[in-house]
């Protein structure tokens, strides 16, 4: 969960991820109960699932707004926020890495992708999540009252920095 703090930093105290095998009914009824902790009643997600989570989370009091940027779109907009260092994450090998695995490719027409590394196992989920979530609160979407945690050790943020 992130939030903006006075000097105008981007704090995110919670990275979380449900791996499979599970029950994603189950997953929602966890992850909305981690939202409503927090005070919050409105999650932006993927558009993954069709309107399958906005029912679910629905279902849990918790409003699923479908996020307007892909993914990629979204890590080209939080670049700026990683290069300035206005992002602190919490330490998580998983999110480390995942962010660490993207690549920038310039298409033909001279247009910016981001995506995961090819290969087995190339997924970031979770780093979709916390940089969706980061770009909520550069926009102005404020959490008050989360937990800061210890930022990722500079010298990763910038082997993630050089990937880009």
């Amino acid at each position: 969960m992130p939030y903006l703090a006075p000097d105008g930093h981007i704090i995110v105290d919670l990275s979380r991820e449900t791996r499979a095998p599970h029950q994603p009914s189950e997953v929602v009824q966890d992850f909305a109960a981690v939202v409503k902790g927090y005070g919050l009643r409105t999650v932006t997600g993927d558009r993954y699932g069709g309107e399958w989570q906005v029912e679910s989370y629905g279902k849990q009091g918790i409003t699923y707004n479908l996020a307007e940027k892909t993914a990629s779109e979204l890590y080209l907009a939080a670049l700026p926020l990683f290069s300035n260092r206005q992002i602190e994450l919490p330490e998580n090998d998983r999110l480390k890495n995942q962010l660490l695995s993207l690549m920038r490719r310039t298409n033909p027409g001279g247009r910016d992708s981001v995506s995961p590394g090819q290969g087995d196992g190339s997924h970031a989920d979770l780093a979709n999540a916390i940089i969706g979530a980061v770009y909520l609160a550069s926009q102005g979407a404020v959490y008050d009252g989360m937990v800061k945690f210890r930022i990722v050790h500079e010298s990763e943020m910038a082997k993630a920095l050089r990937s880009f």
